[in-house]
């Protein structure tokens, strides 16, 4: 990768400027727009396409933790669970249920939530595996909210694989930026699909 610019047409001229003792480009000629683009895709590949079930409605709630009593259940899952029903119930289509943060194991022993720092379930949600196959019964995919602060669990591993940013750009030492460690399998950018 070279620091560069270029301009493309300006003045009936294109010219190219990197600092770099070397560079390799292709010129994709057409002449059709159809013809550029079949010729761009089997360089670079194709856009790939979501999930069919991605353009379906997907619901969120912001905190499992609240109204248990209100909605008649005694723990976090069991409030997906009701959730996940209540659409059936309702016929209200639904492709997934996303979690929000927090849905991890507390920031400390007074539990005071940190939420998603340990990329865990807390003990709310007492068996996250059988959520997760019965939403998958009911036709529904489960999303779990992430972001790019780490603590907990997390920042521990991020320090040791040296992932942290180098300025840690908050006051609050809790909250530390981590740049993103090796790909999770099925992250998709700021949620993960189980």
């Amino acid at each position: 990768m070279a620091k560069g610019h270029y301009t493309v047409a300006v003045s009936n001229k294109t010219s190219f400027n990197f600092d770099s003792p070397q560079l390799q480009y292709d010129v994709i000629y057409g002449p059709a727009y159809a013809d550029i683009l079949g010729r761009y895709n089997s360089l670079a590949g194709p856009s790939v396409m979501p999930p069919v079930w991605a353009f379906d409605s997907i619901w969120w709630r912001d905190d499992n933790h609240d109204d248990w009593a209100a909605q008649g259940v005694t723990s976090s899952q069991a409030l997906v669970i009701k959730d996940a029903d209540n659409l059936r119930l309702h016929q209200i289509p639904a492709s997934a249920i996303w979690i929000d943060r927090p849905y991890g194991t507390p920031l400390n022993q007074s539990g005071k939530s940190g939420g998603w720092g340990n990329m865990d379930f807390d003990s709310t949600f007492p068996n996250p595996a059988q959520m997760i196959t019965d939403l998958n019964t009911r036709g529904m995919k489960l999303i779990l909210w992430t972001g790019n602060r780490c603590f907990n669990q997390l920042l521990t591993e991020a320090k040791a694989s040296n992932y942290n940013f180098a300025v840690n750009t908050y006051t609050d030492s809790r909250r530390r930026m981590c740049a993103s460690p090796p790909p999770i399998a099925g992250s998709r950018g700021s949620w993960i699909l189980l």
